[in-house]
């Protein structure tokens, strides 16, 4: 692994790269959120839905040394960016990546996890929910990004929403009506980027 001072320095080129080509990395403002979660409850023992190009895998392992992220991407051609992304700055033994649809490998998963960050499909958020609450250890917390879909999911019901994105807006209403629900979490949303949930395990 490279020292922190060069490390930064490859991460923010390949955030520069991300934006440039318009990859769906994660936002500053969520970036900062996410690592003050993860650090500040020493959460070690990460999976992540939706590698993209290694951006916020390297971004965790960077800032917390000791930790071990199984992160998924169904995505051929963005998994091979992300794995050499690894493997050049050093991380790659930090990292288990997994090419495939994430509702093909959560039910076959049988390790607990401490974070979980979910960026994948937002449409898929609420299948993924049963099988990510399962794989969090009790203290454990679900880190969802992007939760408010560019504004549309805080808009009023009546208004009108793109043929396109309908059902994505719809299912992250339902997700976010389901983590509420269930007395076993603790679930904070926070205007922060495009809308962040972040839900803890409280009981099995």
């Amino acid at each position: 692994m490279y020292n922190k001072n060069e490390l930064d320095k490859k991460i923010h080129d390949l955030y520069v790269f991300g934006r440039k080509e318009k990859y769906p990395i994660i936002l500053d403002d969520s970036k900062d959120e996410l690592l003050k979660v993860l650090i500040a409850n020493n959460y070690c023992k990460v999976l992540e839905i939706g590698t993209c190009i290694g951006y916020s895998s390297s971004v965790m392992v960077c800032n917390k040394p000791d930790i071990f992220i199984t992160t998924i991407e169904k995505d051929k051609n963005v998994a091979l960016i992300a794995k050499n992304n690894f493997i050049d700055f050093g991380i790659a033994d930090k990292i288990s990546l997994i090419v495939d649809d994430a509702i093909n490998v959560l039910p076959k998963i049988k390790d607990k996890f401490d974070f979980i960050f979910l960026d994948g499909p937002k449409a898929q958020y609420k299948t993924y929910l049963p099988y990510l609450i399962d794989l969090l250890n009790v203290g454990g917390c679900i880190f969802a990004d992007n939760v408010y879909f560019k504004g549309f999911v805080l808009q009023d019901e009546k208004e009108f929403i793109p043929r396109g994105i309908r059902s994505i807006v719809k299912n992250l209403r339902l997700f976010l009506q389901l983590v509420k629900q269930d007395d076993r979490l603790k679930v904070d949303v926070k205007d922060v980027g495009d809308g962040i949930c972040i839900i803890k395990k409280l009981r099995d």
